[in-house]
């Protein structure tokens, strides 16, 4: 922007590749916990890639319904930063999401 600009900031726009969603907490993915025994809760799997640009790495992104339409997405607060995840992960890789229960509770995920 040039240093004389006046008006609103336009939106950023993010370059992204959805693979789809991990995790959802509502009361309907409560209620199908209810017969899980152990000390995780399974989420969703998703498949990086095969031929992905160098420049884009995994990222978690978190969207928080608050109340009918009322929504935070990313960078809205804290809790909506996107979060890089960590470990080897390579095209064609299919990662499987877990929530791990313990003293230090958790997305985590294997590669399936």
């Amino acid at each position: 922007m040039p240093a004389d600009f006046v008006g609103e900031f336009p939106e950023p726009e993010r370059d992204r590749i959805d693979l789809g969603k991990i995790f959802e907490l509502d009361a309907a993915s409560i209620l199908s916990w209810e017969k899980i025994d152990g000390d995780r809760l399974p989420a969703g799997k998703v498949k990086i890639p095969s031929h992905m640009e160098i420049r884009y790495r995994p990222h978690l992104l978190t969207k928080i319904t608050v109340y009918g339409e009322t929504r935070l997405d990313d960078y809205e607060c804290s809790l909506t930063l996107p979060k890089r995840l960590r470990g080897e992960i390579k095209e064609g890789d299919e990662l499987q999401f877990y929530y791990q229960f313990g003293n230090h509770p958790e997305l985590r995920y294997e590669t399936a």
